[in-house]
């Protein structure tokens, strides 16, 4: 700071330029005295060579002489501070005479020093210095303000670049939160189902057993009376109901994705045409049913009649939601999920699938009813108008295949559901199908029944000694394996439940044919046989019983095990 007022001080002390607005004896005596001291004088007799010499000298100080200019003084001073260009000029008035009006009209007009007839020119020298020192002062105070006025403009305009960035950053940072708590939100959801479906499955195959022993003792009862007997009126209504709650169990399995699955490469355009007739009649006629196929539509591998299912079941919650009439509309089309739709539609995976859209016209639904639609056993019908178990079968078919499915609804305005099935490059194949006219039981046949459920054991040993084979039980895998190590039990099947205590189904039958490769296989369970090509891993090729059965089933399905050639791969 010391060093700047220093130079300042001596910039302050240079001669400076000098414009005198006059024409008499006083501004010719100011001339002289000021070239003496150094300093670049221009006289201006009138306005119009005042305005040429400021224009052309830029003068550090005006001085105005009052002999020839009285009462044009101030005037004059106003003027040169009312202009924009002039008023940091500083303004001299120099008076011929001791006038403190004069003097006072000078200072009121915008003067910044009056000096009478000066007689010493160290006396003018000294005050043309302080209004020269006045002058640079000004300058350098509005140059000083310019460049704070600019650094101000420019760390402004820096501030609110920055603030445009974080700004950006925030909303970026929102939006990508809104992002994740919105994912986090669909994860969640996803999880709660696959847990209500893990539950649905192990409440499935629980009560398949239940069912299974239900069903055979029942139809063991009705066998064993005479066709008309007054019971057997009550035991078809308990068959009956029985059929009636497998199936739930079925769908119950199918939103578990442990369903049994017959996948084989589809047209879904096929599907959903041959579908159409049944679908009108399901939906009624005041519903108008339309249909718009995609052109050249991918394959895909899935099983025709579970597609079927989900196609009855999306038409069902359609028709009623459009209480009233109105239109259902499918569409198929091909589509290439990319990482921007997988990251929006949480379950979807990316690359080319082809998509079946239901659109309806009906009520729609909000978004707490969105996020449990799929959820077994919710719904918004009236109280013994539904299951809930419509939307989740769907869910769990969709999931069990491979696919996934959406949903986009809004209160008045309908609902969309949309089902994708990824593309598959394999091509169909005719499957020969093999039936057997007629299956006879060999009586005396050995067969080993592993369950650890003793009702099931009881009601499915009955069903095997009624068609003639002898029957060998064991409530585990300890006592199968001491069975099969007997000489002389000539075991010719053995067919075992898949999840026992200790050890599963698939483990009992690898130990068994080490010591035994001479024994068939059937495995049987309450849950679908994708457990059990878990459970075996690889290219499983078993037989496979569903629970809840009847005897004809089971015969027929132990008969075409027997039937298999040894050398087959059974696990």
């Amino acid at each position: 700071m010391a060093d700047r007022h220093v130079l300042t001080t001596q910039r302050f002390d240079r001669p400076g330029s000098i414009l005198i607005f006059g024409d008499g004896p006083l501004a010719s005596y100011l001339r002289e005295h000021l070239r003496l001291l150094n300093h670049k004088t221009t006289i201006a007799p009138n306005e119009g060579r005042a305005v040429n010499a400021i224009v052309e000298t830029h003068p550090d100080l005006i001085i105005l002489c009052t002999d020839v200019l009285l009462e044009k003084t101030p005037e004059l001073c106003r003027r040169i501070k009312n202009d924009d260009h002039l008023r940091d000029i500083p303004v001299l008035v120099i008076s011929h005479v001791d006038d403190p009006h004069e003097q006072m009209q000078a200072f009121e007009s915008g003067a910044n020093d009056v000096v009478v007839r000066p007689r010493s020119r160290m006396l003018l020298g000294a005050r043309v210095r302080t209004l020269l020192k006045y002058r640079n002062a000004v300058q350098e105070f509005k140059s000083a303000q310019e460049h704070l006025e600019r650094r101000v403009k420019e760390r402004t305009a820096a501030l609110e670049a920055s603030n445009a960035i974080l700004m950006k950053e925030m909303n970026d940072r929102e939006q990508a939160e809104s992002a994740l708590r919105e994912s986090e939100e669909k994860v969640r959801q996803i999880q709660k189902v696959e847990a209500l479906g893990q539950l649905a499955g192990g409440v499935a195959h629980d009560f398949n057993n239940l069912l299974c022993v239900i069903m055979g003792f029942c139809e063991s009862a009705r066998l064993n009376l005479e066709p008309g007997h007054k019971s057997q009126r009550s035991l078809a209504q308990i068959d009956r109901a029985a059929t009636r709650a497998s199936e739930l169990t079925r769908q119950l399995l199918a939103f578990g994705r442990q369903q049994a699955l017959n996948p084989r490469v589809l047209d879904l355009n096929t599907i959903v045409n041959q579908s159409c007739a049944m679908l009108q009649r399901l939906i009624g006629e005041d519903i108008a049913l339309r249909v718009i196929p995609g052109e050249d539509l991918w394959r895909v591998r899935a099983d025709p009649v579970q597609v079927e299912q989900v196609l009855l079941n999306l038409a069902v919650n359609a028709r009623d939601a459009m209480n009233g009439g109105g239109t259902l509309l499918i569409e198929t089309e091909n589509l290439t999920l990319d990482d921007t739709f997988v990251k929006q539609h949480v379950g979807c995976r990316r690359g080319p699938h082809v998509r079946v859209t239901v659109t309806d016209t009906g009520c729609g639904m909000d978004a707490a009813t969105q996020k449990r639609i799929f959820e077994p056993f919710f719904t918004t019908k009236a109280r013994g108008k539904g299951t809930g178990l419509g939307l989740a079968t769907v869910y769990g078919i969709m999931k069990q295949s491979g696919g996934n499915i959406c949903v986009e609804s809004t209160p008045g305005q309908g609902s969309r559901f949309e089902v994708y099935l990824p593309r598959t490059e394999e091509r169909p194949s005719s499957v020969q199908m093999q039936t057997v006219a007629k299956l006879e039981s060999l009586h005396g046949e050995v067969v080993l029944v592993v369950e650890d459920e003793p009702h099931v054991r009881e009601i499915v040993s009955h069903m095997l000694e009624a068609a003639g084979y002898e029957v060998l039980t064991a409530s585990g895998p300890d006592e199968a394996l001491a069975l099969c190590q007997t000489p002389d039990k000539h075991i010719r099947l053995m067919l075992t439940d898949v999840i026992m205590p200790g050890m599963n189904g698939i483990e009992l039958a690898k130990q068994v044919q080490e010591q035994r490769p001479d024994i068939r296989m059937l495995y049987m369970s309450g849950h679908s046989d994708e457990l059990v090509k878990n459970l075996a891993g690889g290219d499983w090729q078993g037989d496979f019983l569903q629970k809840p059965f009847q005897s004809q089933t089971v015969l027929s399905k132990i008969r075409l095990a027997l039937q298999r050639p040894v050398s087959a791969k059974q696990h």
